[in-house]
């Protein structure tokens, strides 16, 4: 759980089943829960998860096989898979923002939340992974990670940019082994859950279907998860009314904060 504060409201995050414990604050915010949680909920909201208490290679078989293949061709591909709790390397923290900034600006997503990504690492709840050839590094992944599950809150690779078309598939190729060395990662830490972080359940963006395709290269089970916003004191429930309110779109109430 992180604690944050905006225009003078105390903002709680809760993944999954995650109890206050004491913590004290205006608003809560629930993430990504398997069941409905209280206050106002966001737009429905489904995800692919990965149940990491199955058999190491019971889970590499249900990965599709033309991703199995491109997993095995990247260990000869020569690169490097590193991995760090961002609690640990502020340094790191900062090369992943960097990266992912400068992809975002290009191809017309949004930053990366620099100070939720703080407050994760602070509360040791933020671990991040990328992959390097010959010195350069070629995607990034950001996850919450509980004492549970993970859940994949940012992944971008440099491929979006290359238009060399063999270099394109490199960084295709060691994208997903950076997928599956984290998988790996969190199975052998004794997590029981990956969650991929979303699924676009439309049909219109073309953009986010393609993502959709890539996330369920890797098997799992498409749920329905909540996401709600809860006042818990007297200034918590005003904001969220005044929030609810001022909001035209209920999905877009997860950015009130």
């Amino acid at each position: 759980m992180i604690v944050t504060k905006k225009h003078s409201v105390v903002i709680a995050d809760a993944y999954g089943d995650e109890q206050l414990n004491g913590v004290r604050a205006d608003v809560v915010r629930h993430n990504q829960c398997f069941q409905p949680t209280p206050g106002f909920r966001y737009a429905p909201f489904r995800t692919l998860v990965l149940d990491l208490t199955r058999p190491e290679d019971e889970i590499f078989n249900g990965i599709d096989k033309g991703t199995r293949n491109m997993i095995r061709r990247a260990v000869k591909d020569g690169i490097t898979v590193r991995g760090v709790c961002a609690s640990s390397s502020e340094t790191a923290l900062a090369e992943f923002c960097e990266f992912f900034d400068q992809l975002a600006s290009v191809i017309g997503l949004p930053p990366c939340d620099r100070k939720r990504l703080a407050a994760l690492a602070q509360s040791n709840s933020l671990v991040l992974s990328c992959v390097d050839k010959d010195g350069t590094t070629l995607s990034w992944h950001a996850y919450y990670v509980d004492t549970q599950r993970a859940v994949l809150l940012y992944s971008m690779a440099s491929q979006r940019l290359c238009s060399d078309a063999s270099q394109r598939q490199v960084i295709g190729r060691a994208n997903r082994y950076l997928h599956w060395q984290d998988i790996l990662k969190f199975k052998a830490e004794g997590l029981s859950v990956l969650d991929f972080g979303g699924w676009y359940n439309g049909k219109d963006d073309k953009g986010l279907l393609q993502i959709n395709q890539f996330k369920e290269e890797f098997g799992g089970n498409n749920v329905e998860v909540y996401n709600s916003i809860e006042g818990k004191t007297v200034k918590g429930r005003l904001a969220v009314w005044y929030l609810q309110r001022r909001s035209s779109t209920p999905s877009q109430s997860k950015e009130w904060f």
